[in-house]
């Protein structure tokens, strides 16, 4: 993608750790700061329908962006026009640190 491409902003939620209502361990999100990102198309013969092979299990991939902020992992969640994904995974494509891929699910 070129730089004017990149014409959405989305924001970056870290996973941390926090707890329940009832004390017990439970994982938080916390804001981590907003950046550019652009869509890249999903695969055109899967139709919207890419899956994700994590271990034992498909997943269906929903959305990818494209992103030149490096911060993001594949355990965080993105919101992108007030819609939250789950990363599943974050690719730099050309192994130079000047893009990441990010294929995400619509979280739950």
């Amino acid at each position: 993608m070129k730089a004017g491409n990149l014409f959405l902003w989305f924001t970056h939620y870290k996973r941390a750790s926090g707890q329940d209502e009832l004390g017990a361990p439970s994982p938080t999100f916390v804001n981590a700061g907003a950046y550019n990102c652009g869509v890249l198309p999903i695969n055109a013969n899967a139709a919207g329908l890419e899956m994700f092979n994590a271990g034992h299990m498909l997943i269906r991939i929903d959305r990818q962006f494209e992103t030149r902020y490096g911060g993001v992992r594949a355990e965080d969640r993105i919101e992108v026009d007030g819609i939250m994904y789950d990363v599943l995974t974050v690719v730099d494509p050309k192994g130079d640190g000047s893009a990441f891929h990010m294929k995400c699910k619509n979280s739950d």
